[in-house]
């Protein structure tokens, strides 16, 4: 008898939240980026009025905080190209 894959592999999922000076239409655009950028990734991009900067979170990740801090500085120059 064959055994059933019951677990299958889960992507990470990278969080990016916005501050309100990112208009609706630029976290669309930036969504569209991060996505092609982090492939093997789900990517959730949102707007945050609280929020005073760009804040990255990941989960279900199994990056160190070097890898962490190094992936986010080079999402920062894909965001800042615009």
């Amino acid at each position: 008898m064959k055994m059933i894959k019951l677990f299958r592999r889960i992507n990470p999922i990278f969080v990016v939240g916005f501050p309100k000076t990112i208009n609706g239409e630029q976290v669309d655009l930036f969504h569209e980026r991060l996505v092609k950028e982090l492939k093997g990734y789900h990517v959730i991009a949102y707007r945050d009025n609280t929020l005073k900067a760009i804040k990255f979170e990941c989960f279900n990740c199994e990056i160190n905080e070097i890898e962490f801090k190094e992936l986010k500085q080079k999402l920062y120059k894909t965001i800042k190209s615009e």
